[in-house]
């Protein structure tokens, strides 16, 4: 139950805008080594057990020193099940290891940010999972955080990494501009987050989290400056009447440009069958694209143009390349974030037609 997260506070007031802060003070001129980077990874839910713990523990570049979680496991528990010590908040694990240079938060959004703003402060470079927080314009004022402590804020959307996306770039590349993009994103809440009722309740984004995935892709075929045109033109949910959330939902954005793009989104929770996870591009000159299984295939004019791809966990290699992605920026000392797709996922929350809907039980 991630209600344990509902009260972020005891983690930012550790770390006081005061000179004489330890961690502040000694971190701001630390140089850091890149051969080895000690990592404090907080979250330990359906992602960080499934994805990032296991990427930093085989990893050459990162090591994981530290999970910050309040306690579910007992400490013998712990030392059984997890692949790094168990702390109650990112304080406590500083003191512990005060080699610890990165942060990585793959906890709830409604206190993502608050744990980025406490591991800026501290003087760590942080990874945010998708979706990095509640609020797209604090992602601006963390930014700016990073920038003038010389630290890296990297936005993380793993579908930016599909295996297509470069050959897809480059279609777009070629094409632009474009006429129409239609996005089909579905499938069923249960099978990927089950027990998990968290994404029900107020702050979360329920059925609008899958969002992120085919909004990064549109993202990182179109470019950021392309994003900041896309705005919502009509919308309509249908929340169950025991969720706080959407489970399903149709939107039409578009780009306020000369040309007038459209962008048609279906999406829904309660899909039963098969995962549905496609974008379809159409090019003003006609010419089409369909990046399928969120990026892992892709249909050109008619034709498959895929790579082959084996692996059993379809998400490690996305992970993989966002991690390496992560290496390069801490060398270089930059920052890459990105609110757009928060932007818009707002945006859809809050001026959609809502229809309310029969009640709908996450199974396990």
């Amino acid at each position: 139950d991630n209600g344990r997260w509902l009260s972020p506070i005891p983690i930012v007031t550790h770390y006081p805008e005061a000179p004489g802060n330890k961690y502040c003070s000694r971190r701001q001129t630390m140089n850091i080594s890149l051969s080895s980077i000690d990592v404090v990874l907080i979250g330990y839910g359906e992602i960080g057990r499934s994805q990032h713990a296991p990427i930093l523990e085989s990893s050459k570049v990162f090591s994981l020193q530290a999970i910050v979680d309040p306690p579910l496991l007992s400490k013998e528990e712990q030392e059984v099940c997890t692949p790094a010590p168990f702390y109650a908040s990112l304080t406590e694990a500083i003191e512990m290891h005060p080699s610890i240079k990165v942060c990585v938060i793959a906890c709830i959004p409604w206190v993502s940010q608050d744990y980025a703003s406490a591991a800026l402060d501290a003087g760590l470079s942080v990874l945010m999972e998708k979706p990095p927080g509640i609020d797209h314009r604090r992602l601006y004022e963390l930014e700016n955080i990073a920038r003038s402590k010389h630290l890296t804020l990297f936005t993380g959307y793993h579908s930016t990494a599909s295996p297509e996306i470069q050959q897809a770039k480059e279609w777009v590349e070629r094409n632009n501009p474009m006429k129409e993009i239609r996005i089909e994103w579905k499938e069923n809440a249960s099978k990927w987050h089950p027990d998990q009722e968290w994404i029900t309740q107020e702050n979360g984004f329920g059925v609008l989290d899958i969002l992120f995935n085919p909004l990064s892709i549109v993202e990182e075929l179109l470019g950021a400056k392309s994003m900041e045109e896309l705005v919502l033109e009509t919308s309509s949910i249908l929340i169950p009447r025991n969720w706080s959330t959407p489970i399903s939902g149709s939107s039409t954005l578009y780009f306020a440009s000369a040309n007038k793009c459209r962008v048609f989104a279906d999406y829904a929770w309660n899909h039963k069958d098969d995962d549905i996870w496609k974008i379809g591009f159409t090019s003003s000159n006609g010419h089409t694209m369909d990046l399928n299984d969120g990026g892992a295939q892709i249909i050109i004019s008619g034709r498959n143009e895929s790579h082959v791809r084996s692996e059993s966990n379809i998400l490690r290699p996305e992970y993989e390349q966002l991690y390496a992605h992560l290496h390069q920026l801490l060398i270089r000392k930059k920052s890459e974030v990105r609110p757009a797709p928060l932007r818009l996922v707002n945006e859809i929350f809050v001026h959609s037609s809502v229809r309310r809907g029969d009640n709908y039980f996450l199974k396990s």
